[in-house]
């Protein structure tokens, strides 16, 4: 069986400058202008059992970071049921770290971690427990302070790799040694985004690989093809109408067929895209996920 890529998604603060969208004269962006509403516990199970029915795949969950703690939910009901039964890890970052998430082990379960000023600072051993740099890990030289971190598995290996965005370029740690090779064996990415631009990755075409995107204005473009060329909207994604300006992106694979899905969440709401179809179809098809988090949070996904 194919290893689902491991992915996780950068997150930037709401104030951040964003850019308006530009497409290719001729080119239609899909827009779905409607904004979603909450939904209660019971249309929640509905809507999840609903779109679970052919899971191939383990589904990823949903999570936050709120100053140097993560809440996660373990059980994957998309609702809050205390720490007692979902996760609160405390001691696994410090209150301005940046989280990131990804299968660090290879056990096919997501691990935590934080990127603090060009550091890296990875859950290893999966234990969700910090253990010092010995048995953890402590990765230097990948990033630089005001670098928006990401991970995915650029290299199909089954483990999730590092990488980092910087002012419109994208440098991914292609070979997964953890160590910065160069552009000649690892990735340094031009002309895949901007300054401004919310960096997102995951598995868009079911190949095993994560790809790459990003997130301006509400409106996302993802490397569909995955050769790392931004090919324009009739070859690669522009999805307009799912989020607006000021929310953050988040990508994880809602519904377990192996494809990573969009989401956004906004002043502790969530919205995923659990259909996967890039449309926004309402809360009664889509999920509207209230009380998993708040305004001051973090979002964070992954196979828990």
């Amino acid at each position: 069986m194919k290893h689902k890529a491991s992915c996780t998604f950068l997150l930037l603060a709401a104030t951040a400058i964003l850019h308006a969208p530009t497409t290719m004269a001729g080119e239609a962006l899909m827009d779905r202008s409607a904004q979603p509403s909450s939904l209660d516990a019971a249309d929640i199970s509905a809507a999840i059992a609903g779109n679970l029915e052919s899971q191939a795949f383990p589904a990823d969950k949903i999570g936050t970071f709120r100053r140097g703690i993560w809440y996660l939910d373990l059980n994957g009901d998309f609702l809050w049921d205390g720490c007692l039964t979902d996760g609160c890890v405390p001691g696994w970052g410090r209150q301005w770290d940046l989280p990131v998430a990804g299968d660090w082990d290879g056990d096919g379960l997501s691990d935590v971690g934080t990127f603090r000023n060009g550091v890296w600072f990875l859950d290893l051993n999966g234990n969700l427990s910090w253990d010092g740099c010995q048995f953890d890990g402590c990765i230097a030289g990948w990033g630089r302070a005001g670098d928006l971190p990401v991970a995915g598995d650029w290299d199909g290996d089954g483990l999730a790799d590092v990488g980092v965005f910087r002012n419109g370029v994208w440098f991914l740690d292609l070979d997964g040694n953890l160590f910065w090779d160069g552009c000649q064996f690892d990735g340094c990415i031009s002309g895949w985004g901007r300054a401004g631009d919310l960096p997102v990755a995951g598995d868009w075409d079911g190949d095993g690989l994560a790809e790459v995107g990003v997130f301006r204005n509400g409106v996302w473009f993802l490397d569909l093809n995955g050769n790392l060329f931004w090919d324009g909207c009739l070859v690669d994604g522009c999805i307009a109408g799912w989020g607006r300006t000021g929310d953050f992106p988040l990508a994880g694979d809602w519904n377990g067929d192996g494809l990573t899905d969009i989401a956004v969440f906004r002043d502790g709401f969530w919205y995923l895209d659990l259909n996967g179809n890039l449309l926004w179809d309402g809360c009664a098809i889509d999920l509207c996920v209230p009380g998993w988090g708040t305004s001051d949070d973090w979002p964070v996904a992954g196979n828990w």
